[in-house]
């Protein structure tokens, strides 16, 4: 009943936010305009969530088991982030990472180093930077990706709509055809980054708000006046007795609910951070594969070219002879004598 209920409402809100339309008239004061396209790249998510906008920065940028659940996904592992500090007056923080890629040659495991800065967090809305530099992977020294976030509260009652936009900036310059397979890898992958964390917001929002402590209504009833003091004194014991054994129950089962989930975050955390020695295996073999295979390619072309040098040369020797021949007809005339000669 309750998934059904919250599934209904996040309908209802995300019908009653203009979700292409998003305003942020302090934004425009810190030069943070979320319509500039140019400035800050592409949209890759505006979506209106059912969740508080703590909530929603929580689950973005604290990590904790709502990122768990995505970097498993995301196939992350050995995630390290740095405590929040305050530099040149703006929250920040660090995160390294490495992430599984594929559609490339060599190695597939690409290391992260992410730079979060918060620009603005007020009541209503909040705006963060992130900037994130890759390494470990042909080419991916030569650009950084950038991402700005948009958190906003909807006009309906605890949600939030966030939006996102994101950009390549190359640090160095690549020729026509590096960059353009570039930019085609980085908006696939940004894509499926972001549509994996929709995703999971959008279970978040249906899962049940869960409270520190549970009130208990009494059941206890007015006896008439006519009633005795030991009546009234004996039921009240007895309610008593039973809101006692209703609450041992509770909290015995609030605690194997509390229990299970830690062994459920301490497997999770395993299977994403401790299986760096077999991912470190698989990478030097996709070097050592990818060195191996750009020596063969240098030998083979090596040899055509020397090839087309040796080919070269007899084709001119040959032209040579040609030449001499159409000009000194008098050469054939001598070789068919001595050959009549010879046979005869």
């Amino acid at each position: 009943m309750s998934l059904r209920k919250s599934t209904k409402k996040s309908k209802v809100i995300k019908n009653c936010h203009l979700i292409n339309e998003v305003v942020l008239d302090k934004s425009d004061v810190l030069n943070y305009d979320p319509n500039n396209g140019e400035k800050y790249g592409k949209v890759y998510m505006n979506e209106t969530f059912d969740l508080k906008l703590d909530k929603l920065f929580e689950c973005l940028f604290e990590y904790k088991q709502f990122y768990e659940e995505f970097a498993k996904r995301r196939k992350i592992f050995n995630f390290q982030t740095e405590d929040w500090n305050v530099t040149d007056g703006f929250r920040q923080r660090t995160n390294r990472l490495e992430i599984e890629v594929g559609g490339i040659i060599g190695g597939k495991i690409c290391k992260n180093t992410e730079h979060i800065k918060v620009i603005k967090y007020e009541n209503d809305y909040c705006i963060v930077e992130a900037e994130t530099y890759s390494s470990g992977i042909l080419y991916v020294d030569c650009f950084k990706l950038c991402y700005t976030y948009w958190l906003t509260k909807s006009t309906c009652k605890n949600s939030t709509n966030l939006l996102v936009r994101g950009k390549v900036r190359f640090i160095s310059k690549p020729n026509f055809f590096i960059k353009s397979i570039i930019e085609k890898m980085c908006d696939d992958g940004l894509k499926e980054n972001f549509e994996i964390m929709i995703e999971q917001l959008n279970k978040e929002e249906v899962k049940p708000e869960k409270n520190d402590s549970e009130v208990f209504s009494s059941d206890d009833e007015v006896s008439d006046c006519d009633d005795s003091k030991s009546r009234i004194s004996i039921k009240k014991d007895r309610d008593l007795n039973q809101k006692k054994i209703l609450l041992s129950n509770k909290n015995s089962s609030y605690s194997n609910k509390i229990e299970k989930r830690v062994l459920d975050e301490k497997e999770c955390i395993s299977s994403i951070f401790n299986d760096s020695s077999n991912r470190s295996s698989n990478e030097n073999n996709s070097r050592r594969d990818i060195t191996n295979f750009l020596r063969l390619f240098f030998v083979l072309m090596v040899f055509l070219l020397l090839l087309n040098l040796f080919l070269f040369k007899r084709l001119r020797d040959i032209e040579k002879i040609g030449i001499e021949i159409l000009k000194n007809p008098s050469f054939t005339n001598r070789s068919f004598d001595y050959k009549r000669r010879f046979y005869s």
